[in-house]
């Protein structure tokens, strides 16, 4: 299904709001100079290749390095099926399969996000959601990197380029806590000229500009990526549970370039935000009888409301009820309206001389 969000305002008696998919707040929620520039919903069943490399540096299967055995980026540990991606880490004797994509899509500032799941029973294994510089260099963002042996943690990176010189800087980090990242969650990164800003579930973690400038300002590819090891002594161990999947809703990229081309959306998208839930909207709507009327004559106001406790009327008074009717007596035209749990309806009477 597409989703949207639906609005409607109720004249004369007809019916305002409706249900709607619920979406976490982004700092491009609402903004309409931001295009989507890449969206992908994974409603397939397999990576889609002509929009996806198979590893982040466009080769497959092939030993990248130890830890402590050799792992392998491995394309057989990747599927796609009831709406995600799932990227695996599986042990294979003493060695370890891992899993990642790369998008063949570049872009300089925007907005990114992704909804994400982590393993659980994951010591040792890692995850990540970032981007990095075309020719795989600084700069690089790192959206969301995760290891198993902290699941309540995840950390945000910028790695930026001194701009006297050029060379790599170390970067400045912030770690997340708190949250149970096993469970599902939408992380996102804003990038702008000026700052570079991250928000998990709507709410802002991080934001740094420190040479946030024109020597950063390269194009990057996206990534996402299940591994093992890292740092902070996040090592295998007898309670690692093989294979650990790492799961991945949908990645949005958005832009407000003058030249930014937008696509089309996929079926599911939601919008930015997108949680994958589904919230039930209040409905409200009223109606008057007659709505025209002779100086001194009355009207009867009728009123309804679905998934709301309580109404509010503007003009007369519902006693709270979500439903009833109120005889009213207008000296002259008068618009009525009603709030039921944010859903709002309006009626007009007009008084005739």
């Amino acid at each position: 299904m597409m989703r949207s969000f639906l609005r409607s305002i109720a004249l004369a008696g007809c019916v305002a709001a409706a249900p709607a998919y619920a979406n976490v707040f982004t700092p491009i929620t609402g903004d309409a100079s931001y295009k989507l520039t890449f969206d992908e919903e994974f409603n397939g069943t397999a990576v889609n290749n002509t929009v996806w490399q198979v590893t982040y540096d466009g080769n497959s299967d092939q030993t990248y390095g130890t830890y402590p055995n050799a792992y392998f980026w491995n394309s057989t540990n990747m599927t796609v099926g009831g709406g995600s991606l799932d990227l695996a880490v599986s042990k294979v004797g003493s060695n370890y399969h891992t899993a990642a994509i790369t998008t063949s899509f570049l872009q300089t500032y925007g907005y990114w996000e992704a909804r994400v799941k982590m393993p659980a029973n994951a010591r040792g294994i890692g995850t990540n959601f970032w981007t990095d510089a075309n020719g795989w260099n600084f700069p690089e963002i790192d959206i969301s990197e995760w290891l198993g042996n902290l699941p309540s943690s995840n950390y945000t990176t910028w790695h930026y380029k001194y701009p006297n010189d050029g060379t790599n800087g170390t970067g400045i980090s912030q770690t997340v806590t708190g949250i149970d990242f096993t469970k599902w969650h939408v992380v996102g990164m804003l990038w702008t000229p000026a700052a570079v800003t991250w928000y998990y579930d709507g709410v802002q973690v991080f934001t740094t500009s420190i040479d946030v400038n024109s020597t950063n300002a390269i194009e990057q590819w996206t990534i996402l990526g299940a591994t093992v090891g890292g740092f902070n002594g996040n090592v295998v161990d007898s309670s690692t549970v093989f294979p650990a999947h790492y799961q991945v809703d949908y990645v949005h990229i958005y832009s407000n370039a003058s030249g930014a081309v937008a696509v089309t959306p996929q079926a599911n998208y939601g919008g930015p935000g997108d949680t994958g839930g589904t919230v039930t909207r209040a409905t409200a709507s009223l109606a008057a009888n007659p709505t025209s009327i002779h100086g001194g004559a009355s009207s009867t106001l009728s009123w309804q409301s679905t998934n709301a406790s309580t109404c509010t009327g503007g003009g007369f008074s519902t006693g709270g009820a979500i439903s009833g009717r109120a005889v009213v007596h207008p000296t002259n035209t008068t618009v009525y309206s009603v709030s039921c749990a944010g859903a709002t309806a309006a009626a007009s009477v007009t008084v005739r001389n």
